[in-house]
């Protein structure tokens, strides 16, 4: 399954072969909130920063290089979670979750409505919920969607590595690589399945999240290939004779309890987020279809005319709106089912 999954993503990802044309083209997830962000910071000075970034890096995506590769059944659906500005439900766990946190620039604010507004001219479909956070989203859907199409994940949170199976991988675009199982546990020396506790173990200090004093990621690592789980590990440490270091004996054992409770309910990622939850709610069967059916043909039109009303000044993402939707064309009149 691995090779079918990598197969799948070449539509966004040159490197990769074409999916299966047999196959539903691939759902992919943006964590639309982050990729403003980034790109806002990215391109200071310049006039709606985060949204031209935006618009660009995901476009740039669906451009398929080389020029024929199959689309297979047609193009991907592409869903683009946001944070809805609302507390997330982890800070009822923890006050201290991500409050260092400072308030995004004053300019920078309507740029994650203007993002979503370019979403939607693109046919690309916008969820966000109170309460759960961009990553939550993006984690339901994955989960929901595996077992029916491959799935890949576009943000550089290392969150996201906890969801990465044979059906689902991550595509970071900060560094320009596609992560799947086989990397994730070449690079932290654990498996997807383990990337929770590997998490709760060592913490994560720029979202507050207090892990064991003293566990880094080597150690975290040794102590899951050792003994399996975290809550293992912290049933082990009562024995010296598994941690013959007094010190981190003595942390992993006042860790126990509701500290490591608390640590691993931060860093998981919600899996169920209910439909109805949804800004605007869906019903469990317009969610599931938007998650296991092909999408349409989207028409160029709504997009260029995003782009003459809001970006007038950057004519690169028009013209890069007219190559990802003339290749589409092309495919829709070249293949049946379009």
């Amino acid at each position: 399954m691995r090779a079918a999954v990598r197969a799948s993503t070449a539509f966004l990802f040159s490197a990769l072969p074409a999916w299966d044309p047999a196959g539903l083209p691939p759902l992919v997830l943006v964590d639309g909130s982050a990729f403003v962000f980034r790109n806002y910071y990215a391109r200071q000075g310049l006039e709606n920063a985060g949204v031209v970034g935006f618009c660009r890096s995901l476009l740039g995506l669906l451009v398929p290089l080389p020029p024929d590769a199959p689309l297979g059944a047609g193009p991907p659906q592409v869903v683009v979670a946001f944070d809805s500005g609302t507390p997330s439900f982890r800070k009822d766990i923890d006050s201290s979750y991500k409050a260092q946190r400072t308030a995004p620039p004053d300019d920078l604010i309507p740029q994650f409505h203007l993002a979503q507004e370019a979403c939607r001219a693109f046919s690309w479909t916008v969820l966000s919920a109170p309460s759960f956070e961009a990553d939550d989203i993006i984690a339901t859907c994955a989960r929901g969607a595996e077992a029916h199409r491959p799935v890949v994940i576009v943000g550089a949170d290392k969150d996201f590595l906890q969801l990465v199976s044979d059906q689902v991988l991550v595509y970071d675009p900060n560094k320009k690589t596609v992560v799947t199982a086989v990397d994730v546990e070449a690079r932290f020396g654990v498996r997807p399945d383990q990337m929770i506790d590997f998490q709760a173990l060592m913490g994560d200090s720029t979202d507050g999240v207090p892990g064991v004093p003293g566990i880094g990621p080597k150690t975290a690592a040794e102590l899951l290939k050792r003994f399996g789980t975290m809550d293992s590990v912290l049933e082990k440490a009562e024995n010296p004779e598994n941690i013959p270091q007094p010190k981190r004996r003595e942390n992993l054992l006042n860790f126990r309890g509701d500290r490591a409770r608390t640590t691993r309910d931060l860093v998981t990622l919600k899996c169920d987020v209910p439909a109805s939850k949804f800004d605007p709610p869906l019903s469990e069967a317009d969610f599931s279809a938007l998650l296991r059916s092909p999408v349409p043909f989207a028409p160029r039109q709504p997009a260029l005319e995003f782009c003459e009303a809001h970006l007038p000044e950057h004519r690169a993402v028009a013209d890069t709106v007219r190559r990802v939707w003339g290749r589409q064309e092309e495919a829709a009149s070249s293949t049946p089912g379009w």
